[in-house]
């Protein structure tokens, strides 16, 4: 008999959305940018037109990813995360 496995979030969200914006996680965290990014996120994209989720990125220890269709909002997605985190990546 073999195990029913669900797709995890991060892949469904990845097949969702065709826009992956990586960014760079500091040694000591993100802190109050996380909130921030979530808030800026609902407020340009609007709840359920984005995801994110933890990514790998090489020579990077920790790494995440926003994932969105808005082909519009990239520039502004990935200025917003170069404001405020130390590596943005198009993906």
């Amino acid at each position: 008999m073999s195990a029913r496995r669900s797709t995890s979030a991060g892949k469904t969200d990845a097949g969702r959305f065709r826009i992956k914006v990586k960014f760079a996680i500091p040694s000591g965290g993100l802190g109050r940018v996380t909130d921030d990014l979530y808030a800026w996120l609902n407020q340009r994209l609007g709840r359920g037109r984005y995801a994110v989720h933890p990514d790998r990125w090489d020579g990077y220890v920790q790494a995440s990813a926003v994932h969105f269709d808005d082909p519009d909002a990239v520039n502004e997605v990935v200025a917003w995360l170069e404001a405020r985190v130390p590596a943005v990546e198009r993906a």
